[in-house]
């Protein structure tokens, strides 16, 4: 299996057990509402098409709409002016006296659509806030990858004599910058 960084596993520095240096170490980032997530992944492609058929996928299980709250998060590195919005309380209605049985299905399958978009996007976001939690409870983790707006790790000693701090705007602006302090 291949190591995606911020995509199937973090990257991480740690401390060394054996002397003062850090090595490279990935984490996996596991989302533990992947069956959760699959199975309404698999329901935004199914041939259902009542009305409330998208607020039934949302609401099969609790967890789901926990999850599709904002995270520090960029779906893009390389793009500006991006984040995830909030879609806990997000809701799919439209009015049925109105739209023939044709429309109904469009509006459905647009919707389905839709939906799977946002699910997939907090899919990942979700997960890698996790994992970033992980790392930051493990206290030989010195620094790690990250898909988060504008941000500075804390700086850490490399060596005895060196010093080392990460800095990005991920997100921000019109460019996108990552740079080390020594």
């Amino acid at each position: 299996m291949s190591k995606k960084i911020n995509e199937s596993h973090l990257i991480v520095l740690k401390k060394n057990a054996y002397d003062d240096g850090v090595s490279i170490d990935y984490l996996p980032i596991i989302n533990p509402l992947r069956k959760v997530f699959d199975d309404a992944y698999l329901k935004c492609d199914d041939d259902k098409f009542n009305m409330e058929y998208v607020n039934e996928i949302l609401d099969y299980d609790h967890g789901l709409r926990e999850v599709l709250q904002d995270y520090n998060f960029c779906l893009h590195v390389r793009r500006p002016w991006q984040g995830l919005d909030d879609n806990s309380k997000i809701s799919f209605s439209h009015s049925k006296d109105d739209l023939t049985e044709e429309e109904k299905k469009n509006e459905v399958l647009k919707d389905k659509k839709d939906l799977k978009e946002i699910l997939e996007e907090h899919d990942l976001a979700y997960a890698i806030e996790l994992a970033y939690e992980n790392a930051e409870n493990d206290s030989n983790i010195v620094a790690i990858s990250h898909r988060k707006h504008g941000w500075a790790y804390p700086s850490f000693n490399l060596t005895k004599n060196l010093g080392v701090q990460f800095f990005t705007n991920f997100g921000y602006g019109n460019s996108s910058y990552f740079c080390i302090k020594l």
